[in-house]
């Protein structure tokens, strides 16, 4: 379908855009008659909004490739970008860019320049841009650094902070003690811990979290309690990585006592911590308390899942993909790949998602099915309490409750 009047066009790629419907963007872009500097945009800041940084920079490329000259709108989603992904090398293509459009001294762009030499870590470069650095710039460096382990990175920044005077910030020293623990340098973060007139609920919490990460499990759960002693009480974040520290040390009756605390602080609902409670009980071998926990939760998704099967797997009771059936040469993760796109359990996903929940599947198969898809059929049938009625080249197979009525004989 065409459009008479671009701007038309424009309107529907913005919605689109800002509607998040990606799909429904392209498709609309590609019926366009041509494309002009406000439908490029659409697409651009579309992809920002989804987070798919890497793909708005290839648009904003292919836009210049045709002809279209970016604006100040252009700038300012690609600039967000860099920021969001951290590629300042990027960002200084982009800055000189807009230098040689005139558009620097636009104070949507300036102000972007700015976010977006902060956000990557370079604050002499922001602060020629003239920005005067506070807690609130170094911050975001900080949690980047965080986000992708740049430790060495994290130390620059670090040194900038002391050299602007803002170490005792309680926003700083909180992102100082964050960054540290995810980066795994426990003795740098320690060392900024310690200096803290006043610890609160994010440091503790980030101690707690990078000593379990760091294997560490019983120096995590002593924290908590020395948190606990200072009358700082936990939050989501610290439940959780308190009940992983359990499961890493398999300590069930530690782990039920935290969950004693969970349900009295209010966020036994958290989906967050319901599911670290379901991994605590499944991987301390309390498949009972797991399964509890797992059927109280409003909605399962695809981690509870995998942390339930994955607890079941580990004590004897659970579905284990069996690799000989994958005839291919490649290594034992791209072989569970394989397994997983075998058309009848395709054919039951595909049901499950489209029928009403305990309503019977039925699926046809031109060959027979292999022993793998059989074995994980009677653990679907009995997890989710369907009947599954399969016919394959050479039997009838009707899963109930975990049994095939061919009685594993085909």
């Amino acid at each position: 379908m065409g459009f008479r009047y671009v701007f038309v066009g424009d309107s529907l790629a913005d919605m689109y855009a800002k509607c998040g419907s990606i799909e429904d963007e392209w498709r609309l872009f590609n019926e366009m008659p041509s494309q002009n500097v406000g439908t490029w945009n659409a697409m651009v800041l579309g992809h920002v909004k989804c987070g798919q940084g890497q793909k708005a920079l290839k648009l904003f490329q292919q836009m210049q490739q045709q002809g279209v000259r970016p604006n100040s709108v252009t700038f300012v989603g690609v600039l967000k970008t860099c920021a969001n992904v951290a590629v300042i090398e990027e960002g200084r293509c982009v800055h000189q860019q807009i230098i040689q459009s005139g558009l620097g001294s636009d104070v949507f762009v300036g102000s972007s320049l700015v976010d977006m030499y902060a956000k990557c870590g370079s604050i002499e470069d922001a602060r020629k841009e003239g920005m005067r650095p506070n807690s609130v710039t170094f911050v975001g460096p900080l949690n980047a650094c965080a986000r992708v382990l740049a430790l060495e990175k994290g130390r620059c920044v670090h040194q900038q902070i002391i050299q602007h005077g803002l170490e005792s910030d309680v926003f700083v020293e909180s992102s100082l003690v964050d960054m540290y623990a995810k980066c795994g340098s426990l003795e740098d973060a320690w060392s900024v811990f310690n200096k803290m007139l006043a610890q609160n609920v994010v440091t503790w919490t980030a101690m707690i979290l990078g000593h379990m990460q760091c294997g560490q499990g019983q120096k995590a759960l002593g924290l908590f309690q020395e948190m606990k002693q200072e009358g700082v009480d936990p939050n989501s974040i610290t439940f959780v990585g308190v009940l992983n520290a359990c499961a890493s040390v398999f300590a069930l009756e530690e782990g039920r006592r935290v969950h004693q605390e969970v349900i009295q602080s209010g966020l036994e609902l958290d989906v967050f911590v319901r599911s670290s409670l379901v991994d605590m009980y499944a991987k301390c071998g309390s498949m009972d308390d797991a399964w509890r926990d797992f059927n109280k939760m409003p909605f399962q998704n695809v981690v509870t899942w995998n942390t339930i099967l994955g607890g079941c797997a580990m004590h004897g009771h659970g579905y284990v993909a069996s690799m000989k059936f994958v005839l291919h040469d490649v290594e034992v993760e791209e072989k569970a790949f394989h397994l997983c796109h075998h058309s009848e359990k395709l054919a039951i996903a595909f049901g499950l998602i489209n029928t009403a929940p305990g309503s019977p599947l039925q699926i046809r198969k031109n060959l027979q099915v292999c022993e793998d898809c059989h074995t994980s059929t009677k653990f679907i049938s009995k997890i989710l309490g369907r009947g599954i009625m399969m016919r394959d080249a050479n039997h009838f197979h009707r899963f109930e409750n975990g049994v095939c009525s061919c009685m594993d004989y085909w």
